[in-house]
């Protein structure tokens, strides 16, 4: 039984499916019947979470049970991916990391969003913010010391597979590194970080493209298509993230005074919709609050971290 079992979760059932009967998603001869149905006119640039998932629909027989892994999944990636960047930014002390980890892998955001099951993978994330401190840092994204081309070519293709799950991380990387490279370049009054950053955010756009390259030569061999969804720049406010809904409480919360406080912000302000499961919880949330502070107040102390002036900036 899949875990969702309505709205996009159906949508998601039926692209696995696809994923299942035919070689890719593109087109489906147990839809649209007689004719077939095509998906070249809805981009899902997604293709690393679709080989996923059309492997453990091919292992399991059951869309289900793909479905189901697939989210499973995501607690221990989205945990293991925060626990190696954790590190890598300065938290040290194992204790510390295992409990940053395990927070951000069920923030209120990856139980809400079950029917846009693609989302819940977020491990891209934290990867990309650390992407971004390297470059803001000044430092060259070495996998091997000795081995330069090889640090390159590991370095440009894990950009590339990041970029495979989610265009919406894929455009918080973006984000993060030319904040790392415009930063770092202010820092160290050197145009290195800002030139690492735009050749990052290169690699990431280019691998964009090559997801949805199908959709792109569909389009310009048969035209657009006026049918399907249609989108507008309106709905980037209508639906977008505010500041407020992610240091409130979360809907529904168990302790009842704060699920009053979130009830009372729904009820009297404008657009609020999908864009309630972005709570960050009460450590996201204090956390957010004092990298502002420390944006302000910032004297770096003997052996702290040189990564808390860059995520404040961030």
């Amino acid at each position: 039984m899949p875990a969702f079992y309505a709205g996009d979760g159906l949508l998601t059932l039926t692209l696995i499916k696809r994923l299942m009967e035919n070689a890719w998603v593109f087109q489906s001869q147990t839809l649209g019947y007689p004719f077939g149905a095509s998906l070249y006119d809805y981009p899902i640039p997604d293709s690393g979470s679709l080989l996923f998932l059309k492997v453990f629909a091919l292992v399991t027989h059951s869309a289900g049970a793909a479905y189901n892994i697939y989210y499973l999944l995501g607690f221990p990636l989205n945990a293991l991916a925060a626990y190696y960047a954790l590190g890598r930014l300065g938290v040290y002390r194992t204790p510390f990391r295992a409990v940053g980890a395990f927070v951000f892998a069920i923030l209120p955001f990856h139980f809400m969003r079950i029917g846009h099951l693609l989302y819940t993978w977020y491990f891209s994330a934290p990867l990309f913010a650390l992407f971004a401190y390297k470059i803001y840092q000044g430092e060259r994204l070495q996998f091997f010391k000795e081995r330069p081309w090889t640090n390159c070519v590991l370095w440009a293709g894990s950009l590339l597979a990041l970029s495979c799950f989610g265009v919406y991380y894929a455009f918080f990387g973006v984000l993060t590194m030319l904040t790392g490279g415009a930063t770092g370049s202010a820092r160290a009054r050197s145009l290195t970080p800002i030139v690492r950053s735009v050749l990052a955010t290169s690699i990431v756009t280019i691998g964009i493209v090559l997801n949805v390259a199908p959709n792109i030569a569909y389009r310009v061999t048969h035209g657009v298509n006026e049918e399907t969804a249609q989108r507008s720049a309106a709905e980037s406010e209508r639906y977008g993230l505010k500041i407020a809904q992610l240091l409130l409480p979360q809907p529904h919360h168990r302790f009842q005074p704060f699920a009053k406080l979130n009830d009372v912000y729904s009820r009297t302000f404008p657009l609020v919709n999908e864009n309630n499961s972005s709570a960050a919880g009460m450590i996201g949330a204090a956390g957010l609050l004092g990298l502002l502070l420390s944006l302000v107040l910032h004297r770096k102390r003997s052996g702290e971290a040189d990564s808390v002036p860059f995520l404040a900036s961030l």
